[in-house]
């Protein structure tokens, strides 16, 4: 059973947590949070995963579930590590911004690095494989319905801020 950190309408931390599996019950006063780490290479290319079956065969980003009693940004590097043995030191890391629906926070953060995709052990029950991709690549598998849509918002607020 994993349980997850439950935070308030003004996203601070309460003491309570909940069953995974229960978060979409939550009312409209307390939240989950989930971390999602885009990375992009000096190439401007983003490290796109494409997750197992169980995770839906979907393209999206690097990201997970803030489990009770850890936050978003230590969250973010226990990610990217787990799924993609991706080494990550919180300096690396760019807090972006926080998006926010009915149950969610999404903590957003971004980091500039080039990874050599063969050195990656991957989590296979999470990710099948990952690739570096350009804007228009991601941009072709929105409009086909392929990446996971919760993390389209999340782009092109890092878009944004990687402009300015």
């Amino acid at each position: 059973m994993e349980y997850l950190q439950l935070f308030n309408d003004n996203k601070e931390v309460i003491n309570e947590k909940i069953d995974r599996k229960l978060k979409r019950t939550l009312n409209n006063d307390k939240h989950f949070m989930i971390s999602l780490v885009f990375i992009e290479n000096s190439k401007n290319e983003f490290l796109i995963q494409f997750t197992s079956k169980e995770k839906n065969s979907v393209f999206a980003i690097t990201g997970g579930h803030v489990k009770y009693g850890d936050n978003s940004l230590d969250t973010a590097i226990r990610e990217t590590e787990e799924e993609m043995s991706i080494k990550l030191d919180k300096e690396d890391l760019k807090y972006v911004n926080t998006t926010k629906d009915k149950y969610c926070y999404c903590d957003i953060y971004y980091v500039k690095k080039d990874i050599k995709l063969s050195n990656l052990k991957l989590e296979e029950k999470e990710v099948e494989s990952v690739h570096w991709m350009r804007l228009d690549e991601i941009n072709e598998l929105i409009e086909n319905g392929k990446f996971r849509e919760k993390n389209i918002l999340p782009l092109k607020q890092v878009l944004e801020y990687r402009s300015t």
